[in-house]
Order: C-alpha cells, then structure tokens, then sequence
C-alpha cells in the first residue's frame, strides 16, 4: 500500500513536458530542450532572455517608483517643517510626476 501511495505521489509530482514548435522547421520539440534536434536552432535561451527582459524592466520600474516615494516623502516632510516654499513645491511635484510616470510605465510594459 504504501509503495503504490509512493509510485502515485511520484508520478503525480514529476514535471511535466510541453511541445512547442521550433522558430525555424516547426517541428515540435520540447519546451525544456536547449535547441530543436532536427535544425539545431536555439530554443531554450530564446525563453530565458525574454524573462530576465521582464524581471530587469520590473526591477527598474520598482526602483524608479522608491525614487519617487522618497522624493514625495521629502517634499510633504519639507512642507510640515519649513511651510510652502518652492523647494517642497518642486519636491512635491517632481515626486507626483515621478510616481505617475512609473505607474503609466508599468501599464505600458505590461503583458
């Protein structure tokens, strides 16, 4: 009983292969081959560079949008301190534009 709950749990938790289709003779091939057995045309870094391609504009936008927390943060704690002077009025308004401009990237780049 136990060897059968084994083989199941096993069978159930292997990863699992899809089949797509190479860029150049359409074969079907599998999505963890590295390049299309019958063209030799890459496969696998094809994936890979269109992933870090997101993860780096993410990792931008986010540091973009601290920037531009920060600055916000600065101008309100500029206004409660030294009252409205157009040092916490350009803060406030670059801080705005920056966390505004992030956002609309964020949606623009967003699949």
């Amino acid at each position: 009983m136990f060897l059968l709950l084994r083989l199941i749990i096993i069978e159930l938790t292997k990863p699992t292969m899809a089949l797509i289709k190479c860029e150049e003779c359409k074969t079907e091939v599998s999505d963890k081959a590295i390049q299309c057995p019958k063209c030799a045309c890459p496969i696998k870094t094809q994936m890979n560079d269109h992933v870090q391609t997101i993860e780096q504009t993410s990792k931008n936008l986010k540091l973009q949008s601290l920037i531009g927390s920060i600055i916000l943060i600065l101008g309100f704690i500029s206004m409660f301190k030294f009252g409205m002077s157009w040092i916490t009025l350009t803060l406030l308004i670059i801080g705005i534009i920056s966390i505004i401009s992030v956002k609309i990237s964020i949606w623009w780049h967003h699949d």
